[in-house]
């Protein structure tokens, strides 16, 4: 794609393209479902989502940026370092409002390890 497009600098790995897209279609999709969820859970899970996505999509732009002309130096091993930072932080918040959100709908939460 990057080649067909003739992509560069901060549309260097072109996979950023469809992934929009993508994500403007599960937005739609799950619009209803987060309209339905308690003000709190709604809450965090947007806030969770918004992490997660941030770090997995929208760092991509510096580090396409950063990679075009500078290549995979110390700074480019930074940027991804912050970007899965988010990603998991993201997922971690989200898991957080998951059980938080099953509490609140079914009571408490055990989990027993034999």
């Amino acid at each position: 794609m990057r080649r067909a497009l003739d992509l560069g600098g901060a549309l260097c790995y072109a996979w950023v393209i469809p992934a929009a897209f993508f994500l403007l279609i599960l937005a739609a999709a799950y619009w209803r479902f987060r309209q339905a969820l308690p003000p709190r859970s709604r809450r965090l899970f947007v806030l969770a989502a918004l992490v997660y996505v941030g770090g997995a999509f929208g760092t991509e732009f510096y580090v396409n940026y950063w990679v075009a002309p500078y290549g995979t130096d110390p700074v480019y091993g930074l940027l991804n370092i912050v970007q899965e930072m988010m990603e998991f932080t993201g997922l971690s918040l989200f898991i957080a409002a998951l059980l938080g959100h099953l509490r609140g709908a079914i009571g408490e939460l055990r989990v027993v390890v034999d």
